[in-house]
């Protein structure tokens, strides 16, 4: 079976487009979608720069066309700067933009002074209140920098979780790359808002494939399918490349009884079927995973040490390599990243309360030394009331208030108010998260949390 990212699948053989073709294999129905991003990179070569944002439902696709450009980038010698959204880095002002420059930090000490503090203050590295202009205009200047170079591709995938104040730098480098050879890709699922909304650049939106091409590639990964099963599949994945390399799989595991989850949402079916999978491997591996869902942004030596705190036993790296045999998560060194969000919500929403709670006591543990993941770590393993986790969220929120995370701020006031057993306290923190949500012009947010105050 075909691994998640093998939504690719190659035709019958044929001569190549070009010598630079975007992939050495092609994505069934995308060929005007990989059209356009080499366009764009043909476009850096010449000097000029543009940006695309794609958007699409679960499993339509978005990261392998990200992941073919990137590929391509690479073969022409392009610097390649990318990061991915993850939910538990949401919180914390500039983690994405801290994603994205890291490779060009030894280029931050050409910068403008000015434009050197504004950078510092937004990575937390000087006491000082970040200007988002600042940080704007200095991560242009980088980019235009190292561009000066080679041209640059700058890949943000998943950027409906990214930190807003990173979707705000994002959206003003892509408004002002003509001068520049860089290129902007982003993509976000359909049903959030577009980060970069009224930007002047190209929007792509992917659709589910047309039938002959969706056969192809049912077809090309699962081959033996019976035709009984075959319409089935083709039935229930309605042109969703990742539910036809998934599902197949799915109806091979069901004891041979010839069956697929029922007819519920498409994303509800993928979760089930990836959490079936899930639910076989060992379970130092489970709790390994677990802990990935709760905390992505962890590296692995955390992870293995929340997983150890967990199962009582320290557990070693070998640990994941029955989820990488399995195809549900990537085989990187690091971090532990799974192939597909899908994957992370399944592993995650199949946990059991205990076990969840577990895991987050431990990642707090783990992540004392860093205050911002571990308060809300410490959040997510609380039942009930507690104080000390209300002050913590308190002092969070003022943190990234003071960094211009004020989206952060407003998130933390409110979970905060959750937290506490004193009904002032309450109504003193859900008035002030009200209060910097009409800051950020989120009027239906703030009428809704000055409604859970108590008027007495």
């Amino acid at each position: 079976m075909p691994d998640l990212e093998s939504i690719t699948h190659a035709r019958p053989p044929g001569p190549p487009t070009t010598p630079t073709a975007l992939a050495t294999k092609t994505l069934y129905g995308r060929e005007n979608d990989l059209a356009l991003l080499e366009h764009l990179l043909d476009q850096a070569r010449h000097g000029r720069g543009g940006a695309l944002s794609i958007s699409g439902g679960a499993g339509l696709g978005k990261s392998t066309l990200l992941a073919a450009a990137d590929r391509s980038a690479r073969r022409r010698a392009m610097t390649v700067l990318s990061a991915l959204g993850v939910e538990s880095e949401s919180h914390l002002p500039f983690a994405g933009l801290h994603q994205l420059l890291l490779p060009l930090r030894a280029d931050a000490v050409r910068l403008e002074p000015k434009q050197r503090h504004a950078l510092r203050a937004a990575f937390g590295l000087e006491d000082t209140a970040p200007d988002l202009f600042g940080i704007a205009l200095a991560t242009l200047e980088l980019l235009s920098e190292a561009a000066g170079r080679t041209p640059v591709l700058l890949i943000a995938d998943d950027t409906h979780w990214l930190d807003r104040p990173t979707q705000d730098v994002l959206a003003f480098v892509a408004r002002r790359l003509g001068a520049d050879p860089v290129v902007v890709l982003t993509a976000s699922r359909t049903e959030t808002p577009d980060p970069h909304s009224g930007a002047d650049h190209e929007h792509l939106r992917l659709r589910a494939l047309e039938d002959d091409d969706a056969g192809a590639l049912l077809d090309s990964c699962s081959p033996r399918l019976a035709p009984a099963a075959r319409a089935l599949v083709l039935a229930q994945a309605a042109g969703n490349p990742l539910a036809l390399v998934e599902l197949p799989r799915a109806l091979a595991d069901d004891d041979g009884a010839g069956r697929l989850p029922e007819l519920v949402p498409l994303t509800e079916r993928l979760e089930r079927a990836f959490s079936a999978r899930a639910t076989t491997l060992p379970r130092a591996t489970r709790t390994l995973l677990l802990a990935a869902a709760a905390e992505s942004g962890c590296e692995l030596g955390q992870l293995l040490r929340a997983a150890g705190i967990v199962e009582g036993a320290p557990v070693g790296a070998h640990a994941l390599q029955p989820a990488v045999d399995e195809g549900l998560v990537h085989p990187e060194t690091l971090r532990v990243r799974f192939r597909h969000p899908l994957i992370r919500s399944a592993v995650y929403a199949r946990a059991g309360l205990v076990e969840r709670l577990a895991v987050h006591a431990a990642l707090s543990t783990v992540l004392a030394d860093d205050p911002d993941r571990h308060v809300w770590q410490r959040a997510a393993a609380t039942l009930g009331t507690d104080e000390g986790v209300v002050t913590l969220l308190e002092e969070f929120a003022a943190r990234a208030r003071a960094r211009g995370g004020v989206a952060a701020a407003v998130d933390a006031l409110g979970q905060a108010s959750a937290l506490t057993a004193l009904p002032p306290r309450r109504t003193s923190l859900l008035l002030g998260a009200a209060e910097l949500a009409g800051e950020l012009g989120r009027r239906q947010v703030a009428v809704g949390l000055a409604d859970r105050t108590d008027p007495a």
